[in-house]
């Protein structure tokens, strides 16, 4: 069963196993259940607003635009209304992280400014929690790799560039990179990230091969995607 709901207009569509894998996610080290309860609550808020960035910005260049989060995070997409050209991709792809970049980076020098970074409190833990949520996931979505942001930002803008061949320029980058990251992943021992880097290269192998099948289809929103928007069923 997944909720629903609508903000500013836009869709949201939510799935129950988002909140498990949040969970999942949450750093260890604290057994408070009221902070436990916070970090879900601000990394559902904090990927929400992101994708918020990238759907508001799409629906300036007058796009029809809807948002789910799912247990890999949040994906924003619509159906292609009018021209979406290759600089308004860029900029709706670095919308969404701009949005959390903005707000963690203003959180984490109001907790230099004010003492509470250098507090052991629960508020300073929560305080770190949005920091790492808005500000470091930000950060990483950032990395020229598709498809995270950064990836969809490299592409578009090589396409805008050079034409559909820098569509292919973009997978290829896209690859090398999460294949460097992957080798750095398990030389700190962070087997998830290298796991989730593995992912991003079949996923571009594959897109690569769907390129080589379709050499003239349209490149793909900034989010995973196109599909079907979210049913509107009043409820």
């Amino acid at each position: 069963m997944d909720l629903r709901l609508r903000l500013f207009g836009i869709p949201v569509q939510v799935s129950l196993f988002f909140f498990v894998i949040v969970v999942l996610l949450r750093p260890r080290g604290d057994d408070n259940p009221a902070l436990a309860v916070a970090w879900v609550a601000i990394a559902f808020v904090g990927v929400l607003l992101h994708e918020l960035g990238h759907a508001l910005t799409a629906r300036a260049f007058g796009q029809t635009p809807a948002i789910a989060l799912h247990g890999m995070g949040g994906v924003t997409y619509w159906r292609q209304r009018g021209e979406l050209t290759a600089w308004k991709r860029v900029a709706t792809s670095a919308a969404g992280p701009g949005v959390g970049v903005t707000l963690g980076l203003a959180a984490w020098l109001a907790g230099i400014a004010t003492g509470l970074a250098a507090e052991t409190t629960a508020a300073a833990t929560v305080l770190d929690y949005f920091v790492w949520v808005n500000l470091g996931w930000g950060v990483f979505n950032l990395v020229p790799m598709l498809p995270l942001d950064g990836g969809a930002i490299v592409a578009a803008g090589l396409e805008g560039l050079f034409g559909p061949g820098g569509r292919r320029a973009a997978r290829y980058l896209s690859i090398l990179v999460a294949l460097g990251v992957a080798v750095l992943a398990v030389a700190v021992g962070a087997f998830i990230a290298a796991a989730l880097c593995a992912l991003f290269v079949y996923t571009n192998v594959q897109g690569l091969r769907a390129e080589r099948d379709a050499p003239h289809a349209a490149f793909p929103t900034p989010e995973p995607g196109p599909e079907p928007l979210p049913r509107d069923d009043g409820r």
